[in-house]
C-alpha cells in the first residue's frame, strides 16, 4: 500500500512540474512545448508496446524492467543494504538473485531502474513516462539554448531534437539510450551557453555534471568522440575571444587541440587503448554477423582490425551510418519506416550540400565543423562494430539529431515550407 501511494504522489509531482514548466515558456513556446512532451511520452510508451506485442515480451527493455523490480523489492525489504548495493560496479546475487544484466553498463543501468521502480510501485508504463520526460526536458534545454545561441534556427532545432520520428522514439521509454541521449543534449546545450556568453546558472552545471557522470557509464563510446570535440570547439572559443587575431585560425587551432585530446581519449578506457581499440570494433563486427540475418547486415569488404581496412571501408560505414536501410531493404514494417525515414534524410542532405561552400565564412564555422566530425566519425565507427541495421538505427540516434540539425539549418527545403505554411523562425 505504501508504495502504491508512494508512485501516486510521484505522479502528481511530475504532473505539477510539468504544468509549472509549461506557464515558464513564452507564448510562442508553448505550443511546441505541449506538443513536444505529448509526442516524447507516446513515444515510450510505443516503444514498450511494440517489445510486449511485436518483439512478445523479449528485449532489453523488458529484462530491464524486471531487473528494476528485483531490485525496488529488495531494497524494500533490507533497506540497509540499499546503498551498499547502489554503490558497487557489480551485482550482489545474495542480496538481489536472478538479475538479467550483469555487465557494467547495463547493470548500472538496472540499478537506475530500480530507483524508478522504487517510486512508480514497479509499474512499467509509469517508469517509461518518467525516463521520457526526462528526456524531453534535456531536447527541450537544448532547444531553448540552441534558440538562444541562434535566434533563427528555431525550426531546425525544434524538428531535429524534439519531433524528428526515430530520433524521439529511439531516445524514449524504458532503455539506455533516453539518458544516454540526454547527457549529451545537456552538455551541448550548456556548451552552446558557453561560447555564447549565457549567464549559466549553479544548477546547470550541477546538470551537466551528473549527464558526465551518466553518460560515460551508459555510453562510454558515444562521449568517447563527444567530449574531446565538445572540449575543443570551447577552448578555441574562448581563445578566439581572449586573442581576436587567432579567430582566423580558429579551424586549424581546433583540429591541433582535437588531436592531443583525442590522443589522451585513448587512455579514458580500456576499449579505447590503441593497441585495443581496432580489435574491438572487428571483434563487435564479427558477433554481430554472427547473430544476424545476412539481408539485415551491412557487407564490408573484408574488414579487419586495421588502419589500412578502416579507412577503405569508411565511405561504406558512412553511407550505411547516414542512410540506411534503404527504402528498398524493406522486410517488416520497422525496416520500412526507417527507410522512409532514411530517404527523406538522404534528400535533406542533397539539399544542404550546396551550404557547405558557404560555412568557412560563417560565424559558426568552428561549431559547424565540430558537430560534422562528431557525426562522421561516431556514424563510422559504429556502422563498423555494429553491421546489423535494426540496432544501427538506434545506436545512430547518439549522432542523427546533430546531423538533422546541420541538414535543416538555412537548408532551402525548411525555408521553402515555413514561408508556404507561416511558420516563422
Amino acid at each position: 500500500m505504501i508504495d502504491i501511494m508512494i508512485m501516486f504522489a510521484g505522479m502528481l509531482m511530475l504532473g505539477g512540474l510539468t504544468r509549472w514548466l509549461y506557464k515558464m515558456q513564452t507564448t510562442g513556446n508553448k505550443k511546441l512545448f505541449s506538443l513536444a512532451l505529448i509526442v516524447k511520452v507516446l513515444a515510450g510508451i510505443s516503444v514498450g508496446l511494440i517489445y510486449f506485442n511485436y518483439y512478445h515480451g523479449g528485449g532489453d527493455t523488458i529484462s530491464y524492467w524486471h531487473d528494476g523490480k528485483l531490485i525496488a523489492e529488495g531494497v524494500w525489504g533490507e533497506p540497509a543494504r540499499a546503498l551498499g548495493f547502489f554503490w558497487s560496479a557489480s551485482p550482489d546475487p545474495e542480496f538481489i538473485p536472478g538479475l538479467f544484466n550483469e555487465m557494467p553498463r547495463s547493470f548500472f543501468f538496472s540499478k537506475i531502474c530500480g530507483v524508478l521502480a522504487l517510486v512508480s510501485s514497479g509499474n512499467y508504463w509509469v517508469m517509461a513516462t518518467i525516463l521520457s520526460f526526462i528526456a524531453f526536458l534535456s531536447a527541450w534545454y537544448l532547444f531553448l539554448s540552441m534558440v538562444e545561441f541562434i535566434p533563427e534556427a528555431r525550426w531546425p532545432a525544434a524538428i531535429a531534437f524534439l519531433l524528428f520520428p526515430s530520433i524521439v522514439f529511439w531516445s524514449s521509454g524504458l532503455i539506455k539510450e533516453s539518458i544516454g541521449l540526454a547527457s549529451l543534449y545537456l552538455i551541448s546545450g550548456l556548451l552552446l551557453k558557453a561560447i555564447g556568453n549565457s549567464r549559466i546558472r549553479k544548477w546547470e552545471w550541477a546538470c551537466a555534471l551528473l549527464a558526465l557522470w551518466l553518460g560515460w557509464n551508459l555510453k562510454y563510446y558515444w562521449m568517447g568522440v563527444f567530449l574531446p570535440i565538445t572540449v575543443a570547439v570551447w577552448a578555441v572559443s574562448l581563445l578566439s575571444k581572449m586573442k581576436p587575431r587567432f579567430a582566423r585560425y580558429d579551424l586549424l587551432i581546433g583540429l591541433g587541440f582535437l588531436s592531443v585530446l583525442l590522443v589522451a581519449a585513448t587512455h579514458i578506457h580500456p576499449n579505447f587503448y590503441p593497441h585495443r581499440f581496432l580489435e574491438v570494433v572487428f571483434q563487435n563486427n564479427l558477433e554481430f554477423m554472427a547473430l544476424s540475418d545476412p539481408v539485415n547486415t551491412v557487407q564490408y569488404h573484408d574488414l579487419r582490425p586495421s588502419w589500412t581496412s578502416v579507412l577503405f571501408n569508411s565511405p561504406q560505414a558512412v553511407v550505411a551510418g547516414f542512410f540506411r536501410p534503404f527504402a528498398w531493404e524493406v522486410h517488416n514494417v520497422l525496416s520500412g519506416l526507417a527507410g522512409l525515414e532514411n530517404m527523406a534524410v538522404f534528400i535533406l542532405v542533397l539539399a544542404a550540400l550546396p551550404g557547405l561552400r558557404n560555412v568557412k565564412n560563417s560565424p559558426f564555422r568552428l561549431l559547424i565543423m565540430g558537430t560534422l566530425t562528431y557525426c562522421f566519425m561516431l556514424a563510422i565507427f559504429l556502422a563498423l562494430s555494429t553491421p546489423n541495421l535494426g540496432t544501427l538505427a538506434r545506436y545512430k540516434i547518439g549522432f542523427m539529431p546533430y546531423l538533422i540539425f546541420l541538414c535543416l539549418y538555412r537548408n532551402p527545403l525548411l525555408a521553402w515550407f515555413t514561408r508556404r505554411y507561416s511558420l516563422g523562425q
